[in-house]
């Protein structure tokens, strides 16, 4: 009878320590690369707003494009605890009439889009670029 308990025990700590030790090394399902800046899926119109007061609105076929770059962010480590980036910023971003609002800057040669309160996400793409170009 003891051995049988003994026996179990030593199971059930087997199996304790293999499944935490799978939910640490998929992170619970975690993704360094998880970019959560908006539903892009439901993105109908884009207006970036420079703060050199000109403002460009993309609608239609364009803005894929704007969402392909956006979809591309990467999560960094830093965090958004305010209304507007402490940084000086280039542009803000509306999506879907002011529905998200989204801040982008330029730190360290890197370009970054910040959602306040919820993230800062590094730019893989020259942002401005595409903007000139569309």
């Amino acid at each position: 009878m003891q051995k049988t308990v003994i026996k179990q025990i030593r199971t059930t700590i087997a199996v304790s320590i293999v499944v935490a030790i799978f939910v640490l090394a998929t992170g619970c399902g975690a993704s360094d690369n998880d970019n959560r800046i908006v539903d892009l899926d439901k993105v109908e119109r884009i207006s970036i707003e420079l703060f050199d007061h000109s403002e460009k609105v993309f609608d239609g076929g364009d803005v894929g494009k704007v969402v392909d770059v956006i979809k591309k962010a990467k999560l960094t480590k830093y965090e958004s605890v305010q209304d507007a980036p402490d940084k000086a910023p280039l542009g803000r971003i509306a999506i879907n009439e002011d529905e998200e609002i989204l801040y982008y800057y330029y730190e360290d040669e890197k370009s970054y889009i910040e959602k306040p309160y919820e993230g800062i996400y590094e730019l893989t793409e020259n942002i401005d670029k595409l903007f000139s170009e569309l």
